[in-house]
């Protein structure tokens, strides 16, 4: 597999005109006409980018307009949508959720946009914990032909992305602070960028075999505190970010996360405001890792 990156600002070389009719670009923005056959087309919003996946040739090509128009969310983690259909297989697919381990198992953390996935997996990074991501893994669902039938998530990017009052609660990550260039008309909503390196750089893990899904919610409580959640509800908070977020193969998608649960412990993080979600964690997933 190949990827190939070009802006044209520099080299001169735009991309063909893309359709204009209405309707031509769907609501993910997918490009109906450059959608057949090997081939699938993306464009991105607010930045203009174009993905193109040809999975005859295994090559994904990306286009910018210009250096400038690359957004923060792509400096911070490059190549999501191109990745999204690389590494997509049986059983495998990107879904948005972190994931982190301790000494005797790891967590799928996932939910809904501020429900505190981020700042808890950075959280836990802080605290020790082995890291593979704090909002985008690929997950393995695992089968019979692998020791347990375990899920794995693979880690693909060596950042993380936290809200101001995340970097406001966990000071001693400012060190690790990135200020990325702006993005004309893209940096609405803009997240802190934290590049691990160092301490924090090997405690990242490139897999990690699952034992649990993890769906932290926000509540008004004083302490934090981990209690059973069933299947279908954990599916129901992990799904739609995961599923909607790139245009792929939806029913797949869907069908790796729910296969992935059933051989998982979920639990719902209910976050208090004692912010103890690594102790936690620590707890739950059996200890620190040596």
């Amino acid at each position: 597999m190949r990827v190939v990156v070009w802006e044209s600002e520099t080299t001169g070389v735009r991309p063909p005109p893309l359709p204009a009719e209405p309707g031509a670009i769907g609501r993910l923005g997918e490009i109906a006409a450059l959608c057949a056959g090997p081939v699938r087309a993306t464009l991105h919003y607010p930045s203009g980018a174009l993905t193109l996946w040809d999975a005859e040739a295994r090559t994904a090509i990306v286009w910018f307009g210009a250096e400038r128009d690359v957004p923060w969310w792509e400096r911070a983690a490059p190549l999501r949508a191109a990745l999204s259909h690389m590494l997509a297989g049986p059983g495998r697919q990107l879904v948005h959720a972190g994931a982190v381990g301790g000494a005797r198992g790891a967590a799928l953390v996932g939910g809904p946009a501020g429900s505190g996935k981020s700042t808890t997996c950075v959280a836990c990074l802080e605290r020790g914990l082995r890291f593979a991501g704090d909002d985008q893994v690929l997950l393995d669902a695992g089968g019979d032909g692998e020791p347990g039938g375990r899920p794995v998530a693979y880690g693909l990017h060596r950042t993380a992305k936290l809200e101001a009052g995340a970097v406001a609660a966990l000071p001693a990550v400012r060190d690790a602070i990135w200020e990325a260039p702006a993005a004309h008309g893209a940096d609405e909503e803009r997240k802190t960028i934290l590049l691990l390196r160092g301490a924090r750089l090997a405690r990242v893990a490139a897999s990690l075999p699952l034992t649990h899904a993890v769906v932290p919610r926000i509540v008004d409580a004083e302490r934090t505190e981990a209690v059973p959640l069933g299947r279908p509800a954990a599916l129901r908070a992990l799904a739609p970010s995961s599923v909607f977020s790139v245009p792929r193969d939806r029913g797949g998608q869907l069908a790796v996360l729910a296969r992935a649960l059933r051989r998982l412990e979920c639990v719902e993080l209910r976050l208090g405001r004692d912010r103890r979600a690594p102790e936690v964690l620590e707890a739950l997933l059996g200890g620190a890792p040596a």
